[in-house]
């Protein structure tokens, strides 16, 4: 057996002192059983919190400790007040040296005295440096690295921590994540691996037959595969978290050790009190206690004085607490476990032949619970614990005898985190397939209605654009839509809109052509007049708009201006080629299936278009009155 390992045995055994009522001897106080433990070995680490700290941790405790330069006596404990329990078992122990209370989430307490170390800079540390899911070795450890640091950087790194965070409500970000964190991250796993590459697919799919008619190819297709794989590979990288807290799994040794005490405390005597607990129980009203007990006729009774934390090796079930020390003892009896910390009590029967419901759903709340407005320290353990006793001797008998509770005690988590290709990852997929859709229909609209904006732009800007080579049909409808469209647009406007003169201009003329008021009788017009209509309506309708120009296309009067300082559009800018000038090169049906005729040919004024819209406009005025 090594050192420590004696060391742990000796303090177990300091802690089983006093377990016995009626005994010559008074049981040792709180702070002189802690440090009878601490004498055996500087670093005590409870045997009440298996799940949370167990008691196997002792080792990291123990070299964290050493790291302080200082004698260090470590005392791991449930939640309790430690203002003044730490001076008290100093003066029980006599040792000068950093002393520490350490709780379930991290370092509470830390005094020194007779050595020279920052304990409440280092204290402050371990607060403000950690979050709260830290845990209690953690903590200690950063506690230990700022006293080892010295005085003067322990003193700034409190001093910047204390303005960070004190009194600010700001906090360390978690270290761990839960299983709801984890479902969360699968959720958004399975959304991305389907979403991003189905996505990718759908919108090359969709702009490939926008543009060419085409299916899918092989850069899609390969693009999909690679987002993929990203997805499947990286997000394991991303969420790379393991468990859920920093834990250690305890060992089936942690699990027993307290009951083993216990049990081996009440082995021989009916009353054990927790030695490393507040002690709540007198020696009068222990000795009371085991006289009552020993006079209790229908059966032995059992008394546990101890925390029921949720942490402990039932869970904080103070049922199977009783269970575990009912399967060590193997005695028939009427359990009591009374909590010092709480001081809740409760009451369960193994094979005592009374009636088990008074003793469980019946047991009065003023002996259940400390239910006084002003609880006292010991929550009146010893006066309602002979309240019990008497409420004892009034339980009828029953027959047969029940037996008490035995309901296993909660699995130990693991704290593993499930897999993150798991629960809700597969709902994500889904999800992901329906964004992927959604994306898809939200592309299409807006390309839709950017297409039909840039389109109408297109419209705007050059709004002459029109074939080299209309057909008849083309030039009737188009003249009646754009004369249509200019005369309403007129009806529609301000009296002082810009352009408003030249716009009248530009109908009258047109109405002339395509038969409108002021035109005289005569054949219907042929698709020279209803060219040099179009031509005239949508150069009023630019006027109207702001946009009044002078000079037209001369390769094309139906595309529009001519740009500065040129006879042609930009479409039909100087430089293409004469071959590539000759194929926009507007023309007109000829008479009766007699072939195209070139626009500067055709009957009528459209030929005067080449001299701009103002010439354009007297020429179909002179046309129109000599017809």
């Amino acid at each position: 057996m090594t050192w420590r390992r004696r060391g742990v045995a000796v303090a177990a055994a300091a802690l089983a002192w006093g377990a016995a009522t009626g005994t010559a001897a008074a049981q040792p106080s709180q702070a002189e059983a802690l440090a009878a433990a601490l004498r055996a070995d500087p670093v005590y680490v409870t045997d009440q919190l298996p799940r949370e700290v167990p008691r196997s941790t002792a080792p990291a405790f123990a070299d964290a400790a050493k790291r302080t330069g200082v004698p260090t006596y470590v005392l791991v404990l449930p939640d309790q007040s430690g203002d003044g329990l730490l001076g008290t078992v100093h003066d029980r122990l006599g040792r000068n040296g950093l002393y520490v209370l350490v709780g379930p989430n991290g370092v509470e307490n830390a005094r020194t005295f007779g050595v020279s170390a920052p304990a409440t800079d280092a204290s402050d540390i371990a607060l403000y440096s950690l979050p709260y899911d830290a845990g209690a070795l953690r903590s200690f450890q950063a506690f230990t690295d700022a006293v080892a640091s010295g005085p003067q950087r322990a003193a700034r790194r409190a001093a910047q921590l204390r303005e960070e965070y004190g009194n600010t409500g700001k906090d360390v970000a978690p270290f761990y994540i839960d299983a709801t964190d984890r479902q969360n991250q699968g959720f958004v796993t399975g959304i991305l691996l389907t979403s991003v590459p189905l996505s990718v697919l759908l919108i090359g799919l969709y702009v490939r037959r926008k543009r060419s008619g085409t299916g899918l190819r092989l850069p899609e297709s390969a693009a999909a595969a690679a987002l993929a794989a990203t997805v499947l590979i990286g997000a394991p990288q991303v969420f790379d978290q393991k468990v859920d807290g920093p834990q250690q799994a305890p060992t089936q040794a942690d699990l027993a050790t307290r009951l083993d005490r216990v049990a081996a405390g009440l082995q021989h005597a009916a009353v054990y009190s927790d030695p490393e607990s507040p002690q709540v129980l007198d020696v009068a009203q222990q000795a009371e206690l085991g006289r009552r007990i020993a006079a209790y006729t229908p059966g032995p009774v059992k008394i546990a004085v101890v925390p029921q934390l949720s942490d402990d090796e039932s869970a904080g079930d103070q049922g199977v607490f009783a269970a575990g020390l009912h399967s060590r003892l193997h005695r028939k009896g009427i359990y009591v476990i009374a909590d010092p910390l709480r001081g809740d009590v409760h009451v369960y029967d193994f094979g005592i032949p009374v009636d088990a419901a008074r003793l469980t759903l019946d047991l009065p709340m003023s002996l259940a619970y400390d239910h006084d407005d002003n609880p006292a320290a010991d929550h009146r353990l010893g006066q309602r614990l002979d309240e019990l006793m008497t409420y004892l001797g009034t339980v009828p008998h029953s027959d047969p005898a029940p037996d008490g509770p035995d309901d296993p005690p909660e699995p130990v988590a693991g704290h593993r985190l499930p897999p993150l290709f798991h629960g809700d990852f597969w709902p994500g997929l889904f999800v992901g397939a329906l964004a992927a859709g959604l994306l898809l229909g939200l592309t299409a609209a807006v390309t839709g209605t950017a297409g039909a904006l840039a389109r109408g732009r297109r419209r705007a800007a050059k709004g002459q654009e029109a074939p080299a080579h209309p057909s008849a049909g083309w030039l009737s409808r188009t003249s009646g839509a754009e004369v249509k469209a200019l005369a309403e647009e007129l009806a529609a406007a301000e009296d002082d809109a810009p352009g408003r003169e030249r716009a009248w201009e530009c109908l009258d003329a047109a109405m002339l052509l395509t038969g409108g008021p002021g035109r005289q009788s005569g054949p219907q017009p042929g698709p020279a007049d209803l060219a040099a209509a179009t031509v005239l309506a949508r150069a009023g309708r630019a006027a109207l708009a702001g946009r009044t120009y002078r000079a037209l296309c001369a390769v094309n009067p139906l595309h529009g201006p001519a740009v500065d300082g040129t006879h042609a559009c930009a479409a039909c800018r100087p430089g293409r080629g004469s071959a590539a000038l000759d194929a926009r090169r507007l023309t007109l049906p000829g008479p009766r299936g007699s072939g195209r005729v070139p626009y500067e040919k055709a009957p009528g004024p459209l030929p005067a278009a080449r001299d701009g819209v103002s010439r354009l406009v007297a020429t179909t005025k002179e046309y129109a009155s000599v017809r």
